[in-house]
């Protein structure tokens, strides 16, 4: 029977392949190649050989047990001795990859040209095409890997509650990744141990959460037996100074601080409740044991029930340094075990005031909050965006600027800030860093108690009406842009933010607006020392935005007004009233 009677008889044989042993000579077609592997189509077996030879049906592999003859139509070939074509095809397969969005709302499929840092650049159909790494998980043997060698890596936590955000963050992380997570709970300062594995069951990380406060955990970062921090607290210059012995007038050119999300101390009552605003001496007077009746506060006539969480807890630590001051909490108030636990606990009392973050409150009464000076904080989104909500909390997340980063943990601190990144932090009922915009009629209750507390002078007069009339048609970004102490250097947040504010600035939906930026100092020193110091923080914005929006944003479509200390967003009786008072708001109007 002739070699094509053969290939004929067994391709009837077999829809899926044909392997015949041929013991006797046969003539090459061409060369002989060495070290030849044919696989498969479908994967199922491989066989190799010492050299190949291969005509336009056949490749006749020459292996231990002789002369084997295999139709090329089910098999790949893949060595030197393979035919070009088949060579160049193996290639291009092999940097066959698929980007999935993190969301697996869509998937795009090419070849692999370039990876760099920030992009994945493919060949696809319609051309070439660059996506940015931070919305896409590559799928693919061309694809990065993201094994690291430095597996083993720590994280400061300030508590438990920073423990759960984190633990969130690095489960959807390795999600996006199709990684695996496995959570060990224990340990008298390790509040979990997270082991990070990927498809195959390798570990890729293995991350320990431990709870420090915050001296502590910065001092971790800048010795590095810990990666990262992650804390309630913000590290100024004085503190750094005080925690570690390092002097700088900039902080950020010994760390990196990253705004991750933003919460409120928040108190709460039973709905049926008739009191909605409390003073913020009478609350601290509260807490302390001076006031214990709610008559005394406008309410009923019954014992004011406070309800709190465990005095290691962060919520009660952060109320001890931003209301108490030096005072101490009354003996006598009910501690909570869980958050669920109070919560209930207020649900079913009706004379009850429980304290606890804005991101725990669940069927309960918010209150909002009256400074000392009258000054009314309302307990919305947009004001603990603003930060004028006295009780506002960051979360900052810190690294050293110099740290050598296991890739694995540079990777996750950088997906905290990407939008899916945010998600998660709205999910754990944070305020994630997405601004938002609010015309001036939402805004009503602010602006009034804000301008009766501007002062009385002629100038002050005149200024109160230019603010007035300049925001009557406009509506007002969710921040306030400030500064480091005694500079004229933007704070890390308010970098973050002016990346925002251009974002908005360029969308379809603002085309055509024109961009207000106000400019505020707190009441010390004279009112047109303030208005000129006002004027010049309002033009570094300026400046700023439009460097960051060439072409889009001019000397003509930003206008700036200093406004010295006019419609003050809270007392200036305290220093951190001050520092509030000093601040940079962003407005936009359609352009006359």
């Amino acid at each position: 029977m002739s070699m094509r009677g053969l290939n004929n008889m067994n391709a009837r044989s077999t829809a899926k392949l044909t392997c015949l042993l041929f013991l006797g000579a046969v003539t090459p077609m061409t060369a002989a190649y060495a070290d030849v592997t044919l696989t498969a189509l479908d994967g199922s077996f491989e066989m190799k050989g010492a050299s190949v030879t291969f005509d336009d049906e056949n490749y006749f592999l020459e292996g231990p047990q002789g002369q084997l003859i295999v139709q090329r139509e089910f098999v790949s070939c893949l060595g030197d001795g393979c035919p070009a074509e088949e060579i160049a095809s193996s290639a291009v397969d092999d940097n066959k990859v698929e980007l999935v969005s993190l969301d697996g709302s869509f998937s795009l499929s090419g070849t692999l040209l370039e990876v760099t840092t920030a992009d994945f650049v493919i060949q696809t159909g319609d051309g070439s095409v660059t996506v940015q790494r931070e919305f896409v998980t590559c799928k693919g043997a061309a694809c990065p890997s993201t094994t690291v060698d430095k597996t083993n890596f720590a994280i400061a936590v300030s508590n438990t509650d920073g423990a759960s955000l984190l633990s969130s963050i690095i489960a959807e992380f390795a999600a996006s990744k199709d990684f695996g997570v496995t959570r060990f709970v224990g340990g008298e300062d390790i509040v979990s141990t997270i082991l990070i594995g990927n498809e195959q069951g390798e570990e890729v990380a293995n991350v320990q959460l431990i709870e420090m406060d915050t001296s502590a955990a910065i001092q971790a970062v800048m010795n590095g037996s810990v990666t990262m921090a992650l804390t309630q607290d913000e590290v100024s210059a004085d503190a750094l100074a005080e925690m570690t012995g390092v002097e700088t007038d900039d902080v950020s050119t010994v760390l990196n601080e990253t705004t991750v999300g933003l919460d409120g101390i928040s108190f709460v009552t039973n709905p049926d409740n008739r009191i909605n605003v409390l003073d913020l001496e009478n609350l601290r007077s509260v807490l302390t044991g001076e006031v214990t009746n709610w008559a005394e506060l406008g309410g009923a006539d019954a014992a004011i029930n406070v309800h709190m969480m465990a005095p290691g807890a962060g919520v009660t630590q952060q109320l001890a340094a931003r209301l108490l001051n030096d005072a101490s909490l009354a003996d006598g108030h009910n501690i909570a075990e869980t958050t669920q636990e109070l919560n209930t606990a207020v649900k079913s009392d009706p004379y009850a005031l429980g304290v606890l973050y804005r991101s725990q409150v669940e069927d309960t009464k918010t209150l909002d909050l009256v400074g000392s000076c009258d000054i009314f904080f309302d307990n919305s989104d947009f004001s603990i965006q603003t930060e004028e909500y006295p009780l506002t909390v960051r979360w900052n997340q810190y690294t050293t600027v110099t740290g050598d980063m296991p890739e694995i943990a540079e990777n996750i601190s950088e997906f905290i800030a990407t939008d899916f990144g945010q998600q998660i932090i709205a999910a754990e009922g944070l305020i994630a860093q997405e601004l938002r915009v609010l015309p001036i009629k939402d805004q009503g209750g602010r602006l009034l108690t804000s301008v009766l507390a501007s002062g009385d002078s002629r100038i002050a007069d005149d200024v109160t009406r230019t603010y007035l009339a300049e925001i009557a048609n406009a509506e007002r970004l969710s921040t306030s842009l400030r500064f480091l102490t005694g500079q004229a250097v933007l704070d890390t947040k308010a970098i973050a933010d002016i990346k925002r504010i251009s974002s908005i600035v360029r969308s379809a939906e603002y085309e055509g607006y024109e961009v207000l930026v106000f400019g505020f100092t707190d009441s010390v020193g004279t009112i047109n020392n303030n208005i000129a110091l006002a004027e010049r923080r309002a033009q570094t914005v300026k400046d700023v935005l439009i460097a960051e929006n060439a072409g889009i944003l001019d000397d003509e479509t930003v206008s700036i007004f200093g406004m010295g200390p006019i419609a003050p967003v809270n007392c200036n009786d305290t220093s951190v009233g001050r520092d509030l008072n000093r601040r940079v708001e962003v407005w936009i109007r359609p352009r006359a």
